[in-house]
């Protein structure tokens, strides 16, 4: 399961060839963009712009729907990037890009997407909804812990997990939000390494406890 992100473009716009020719062909961005679900649609033919918006209704994306509805009163704007996690099972806006942004200002983007993503991966909906935490080990009775991830230059990163949740799961999230795989980074804690199996509640962690990521090279 990953992010998606929904990228709308119209041949009547100016910018048709701008966007992809500064934005998605950016070697970080397209890194970033390999860690979502890519659909691309084509609003030229008024049939498509027709299915997109019954699309967003139904799935009651009206944040969305409303940034679609804007772009429309100008083509120019196109084309159009958005950007969805998930909520209790179910899709949700986070932000969206435009043909006006930098490079920079659309991986912050795609990062903080990410970030979402991850996050609803890791925690259960109120509605009791399984999530993947709930299968990740652990005797499941819902105790959560705020946790900080360190890596090689001092960014901290804050993870609420349950105590049964498997570290090799946060790890990979830890690795989504840089963009990288899972497999280059190695997790210790008071300088012992953290297994993949280990949990919160195995390696005895308190709240606020530090973990500190070290990337391979």
């Amino acid at each position: 399961r990953r992010p998606l992100a929904l990228y709308i473009n119209h041949d009547d716009s100016v910018a048709t060839h701008v966007f992809p020719g500064q934005i998605m062909s950016s070697a970080l961005v397209q890194q970033l963009l390999s860690q979502f679900i890519m659909w691309s649609w084509d609003m030229t033919e008024k049939e498509n712009e027709v299915k997109l918006i019954e699309w967003l209704c139904e799935s009651s994306l009206f944040d969305a729907l409303s940034i679609v509805t804007s772009f429309l009163e100008k083509i120019d704007d196109f084309p159009l990037l958005i950007l969805f996690s998930k909520s209790e099972g179910q899709l949700k806006m986070v932000d969206h890009v435009n043909g006006n942004e930098s490079p920079e200002q659309t991986m912050e983007k795609l990062i903080m997407c990410m970030d979402d993503f991850a996050s609803s991966k890791l925690t259960m909906g109120d509605n009791g909804e399984t999530t993947a935490n709930d299968n990740a080990g652990g005797d499941g009775n819902g105790e959560y812990i705020q946790l900080k991830v360190i890596g090689q230059d001092a960014n901290e990163v804050n993870f609420r997990v349950k105590y049964g949740t498997y570290m090799g799961r946060l790890k990979k999230s830890y690795a989504n939000r840089l963009g990288i795989s899972d497999s280059a980074v190695k997790f210790t804690f008071d300088g012992r390494r953290i297994n993949d199996n280990d949990t919160p509640r195995s390696l005895k962690l308190k709240e606020e406890d530090v973990i500190e990521a070290h990337q391979s090279t």
